[in-house]
Parts: C-alpha cells; sequence; structure tokens
C-alpha cells in the first residue's frame, strides 16, 4: 500500500468575508452585494486545504484567537479534512480576517486585518516536522515559518517558501533558508526593488542557497523560474476565471506535494498550474478544491507543455 504523503504548512489561517459584486468598488460610497459567504482563508491554510484535496496529509501550524471569529476558521479547518493538531488557540489572541470583494469577472480586492497572537514558537514539535515529507511556510508567521526550515533542512526534508509581499523585514532570512522559494510579483519587488521578473529571481538567488530553485507567479502569464543559473517559463493553463482568490496559495500548496513526491521543480510547476487553473474555474472557495483525479484528467487531455528556456 501506497504511504500518503504529510506536508506540514506553516503561517497564517484567515476567515474571509466574501461579497460578490458586479465591479470592485472604487472610493467612498455604498454597493450593494448580490451574495455573501464566510469562508477559511489565509497563504498557509489555504495550501493545506489544496493538499487535503488532493489526497495528502496536510497539517497546520498556525495561531487562531479565542474568539467568534477564530471558532469559525477552526470550523472550516476541519471541514476540509485539514489536519489541526498542531494549531494554537491563544487566550485572549484576536483572529486574522479579511474582507473579499469579488466582480463578475473573478478579480477580487481585498482587506486584511492579520490578527493579534503571540509569534513564538515553542509549541511547535520538532519530532513532528522530522516526519513530514515537506514543509511549506509563509511570510504571515515569519517565526514559525524560520523554525521550521532551520530545523527540516538539516534532516534533508524540502522546504518551500510562499514569498508574498508585506513581510519586508523576514523575507530575506527566509529565502536563506528555503530549499524552494516561490514569489508574487509584488513580493519579488519588494526585495529586490526590480520590476523585471528575470532580474529580480537572479537579484534573489544572490541570498538564496546556492542549490535553491526560485520561482515567480505572473497570473495568466504563467510563472517564471531560476535553478543554478537555468532560467526557464512556465505557460499558464488558460481557463474561464470565475474567483481568483487564494489561487496562489492554491499553486504553492500543489507545488509543495509535488515536490515530496520527488518530481523536478518544472514538473512541480505544471502540475500546480493545472491545480491552479481548475481551482480558478470553481466559485466555492475551499470546497472548490479539485481532486487528484480531476487534476490528472485535466493534465491527459492536454499536451506536455515545454519549458521555455
Amino acid at each position: 500500500m501506497t504511504r500518503t504523503l504529510s506536508i506540514i504548512c506553516v503561517g497564517g489561517v484567515v476567515l474571509d468575508r466574501i461579497f460578490y459584486v458586479d465591479a470592485l468598488p472604487h472610493g467612498a460610497g455604498k454597493s450593494v452585494a448580490s451574495d455573501y459567504r464566510e469562508r477559511g482563508g489565509g497563504m498557509a491554510a489555504t495550501a493545506a486545504a489544496a493538499i487535503a484535496a488532493l489526497g495528502a496529509r496536510a497539517t497546520l501550524w498556525a495561531r487562531i484567537g479565542d474568539d467568534p471569529t477564530g471558532r469559525t476558521t477552526l470550523a472550516e479547518l476541519e471541514r476540509a479534512g485539514i489536519d489541526v493538531s498542531g494549531l494554537r488557540i491563544c487566550t485572549r489572541g484576536r483572529t486574522a480576517t479579511s474582507t473579499v470583494h469579488i466582480d463578475a469577472a473573478g478579480d477580487r480586492a481585498l482587506t486584511n486585518f492579520r490578527g493579534h497572537m503571540p509569534a513564538d514558537t515553542q509549541h511547535l514539535d520538532p519530532d513532528r516536522l522530522g516526519r513530514a515529507d515537506a514543509i511549506l511556510g509563509d511570510v504571515r508567521w515569519p517565526e514559525g515559518s524560520l523554525w521550521a526550515f532551520e530545523r527540516a533542512r538539516s534532516v534533508g526534508i524540502p522546504t518551500i517558501l510562499d514569498a508574498d509581499a508585506g513581510s519586508v523585514e523576514a523575507l530575506p532570512q527566509l529565502v536563506a533558508r528555503a530549499a524552494h522559494t516561490i514569489f508574487s510579483q509584488q513580493g519579488l519587488r519588494e526585495l529586490t526593488k526590480e520590476h523585471s521578473a528575470a532580474r529580480g529571481l537572479r537579484a534573489a538567488a544572490e541570498i538564496a542557497p546556492e542549490d535553491a530553485v526560485l520561482g515567480v507567479t505572473c497570473g495568466e502569464s504563467g510563472s517564471l523560474w531560476l535553478h543554478k543559473g537555468t532560467m526557464a517559463e512556465m505557460p499558464a493553463f488558460s481557463v474561464a476565471a470565475i474567483n481568483t482568490n487564494g489561487v496562489g496559495d492554491v499553486f504553492h500548496g500543489a507545488y509543495a506535494l509535488a515536490i515530496a513526491e520527488g518530481g523536478s521543480h518544472l514538473s512541480a510547476a505544471r502540475f500546480a498550474s493545472a491545480v491552479a487553473a481548475l481551482k480558478c474555474a470553481d466559485p466555492r472557495g475551499w470546497d472548490g478544491m479539485p481532486s487528484r483525479a480531476v487534476c490528472e484528467a485535466f493534465l491527459a487531455d492536454r499536451e506536455p507543455i515545454e519549458a521555455a528556456r
């Protein structure tokens, strides 16, 4: 029997309060939503939801408060099949939440409150980490990601960094410890001050481990990858996007799983691109995460993508 792989996701979990509108709001005034949902969100948590839907064991190491938002968030995590045994519920903590507007084209505008919770890592379990097949960390809890990356790298466990914007001080330390770093375009610009993705990746490589894989996701344009001096482009799959909220996080979760399975960074990027494309075409948040069978059927119907070098 094939062993179920185990991925630990370290970082952010958020309760998304989602308003569906005809057009994204601009300036002062009122607008009316056609629908409203509360859904689980956050970088590490959404990646974990994607991994669980793909059939692996997804464990979330994160923090929530003992407030009503935290209780709703915990219920969402459990409903998604995520292992929450490493989740810290912080006394008098305030759970992170986002207001998300999604328009008729599937584009989004987001305002995030990151919560107030202790940043220490004293509750994390090094023995549990040592049994994982990969570690995915984000920048929303840099102390947790740094703790996990340092220990994982010392025992040969792959480490993947979701390098989004908003943590300028911690980002260089995280990049220096990750075997795979996947930037958002904004995150790469914040770190390197470069507006060219290719120049940005080469600048980031100066602080990354010598053998690290560096990538940047570019939405409909696909993704760009740098490994040992070789640059490669991975095209995106074309789909009719309905909801792009959290799709980057889904990409990172699928990529981490493919790396845990022993794939190359480019084969992992192709798989992650397929999972992200399928998620874009489904409006249901975590309930719309594609299964492994659906992803494999999607890829089987398409010619293999050759990365441009």
